[in-house]
C-alpha cells in the first residue's frame, strides 16, 4: 500500500509540472524553439557549423554517399562542390533541411549525425558528419608538410 501511494504521489508531482501558475494543464509543455536550438548548439555537433558536410544513406541494398557544402558566401548549400547545384537551407525546430542541392532530394539533418533523406515519398535514414579539416599538425604526423 505504501508503494502505491509512493507512486501516486510521483505521478501527482510530475502532473504539477504540466500546470500554470493559474492552475491550468500547459498546452505544450516541450521547450520552445530558441530555448531548443540554443541546447542544440551548445551539446551536439551541428550540421554546417565547420564546413561541408557528408551524408551517407541506403540506396538498393548499397549506402550512397553526398557531399553538401556551404557556398555562394554561406547563403546557400551546394550538391557535391562549391560549384555544384545550389540548394536551400532552413533550420526547423528539429531538422536542418536541405533541398535543391540534389535534385529529387530532400536532406533532413539532425543535431549529432542523423537524420533522414526524403526521396519522392520515401524516407531512408542518413548518418552525417563534418568534414574535418586538416591542420598542419595531423600532416605532421602523418609525415607530410602542408
Amino acid at each position: 500500500m505504501k508503494r502505491a501511494l509512493t507512486i501516486a504521489a510521483a505521478f501527482a508531482l510530475l502532473g504539477a509540472c504540466e500546470i500554470t501558475p493559474e492552475g491550468e494543464v500547459r498546452g505544450d509543455a516541450r521547450l520552445d524553439a530558441a530555448t531548443h536550438n540554443a541546447f542544440a548548439a551548445w551539446a551536439f555537433d551541428l550540421p554546417f557549423a565547420a564546413g561541408s558536410v557528408y551524408v551517407v544513406a541506403p540506396r538498393e541494398g548499397e549506402m550512397v554517399t553526398f557531399k553538401l557544402v556551404p557556398c555562394r558566401d554561406g547563403t546557400r548549400i551546394c550538391g557535391g562542390s562549391p560549384h555544384g547545384p545550389a540548394g536551400h537551407l532552413r533550420r526547423g525546430a528539429d531538422f536542418y533541411e536541405v533541398r535543391g542541392a540534389y535534385p529529387g532530394r530532400d536532406f533532413y539533418l539532425s543535431p549529432n549525425g542523423d537524420g533522414y533523406l526524403r526521396r519522392g515519398n520515401t524516407d531512408l535514414p542518413l548518418a552525417w558528419a563534418t568534414e574535418a579539416p586538416l591542420d598542419a599538425s595531423s600532416l605532421r604526423a602523418t609525415g607530410r608538410t602542408p
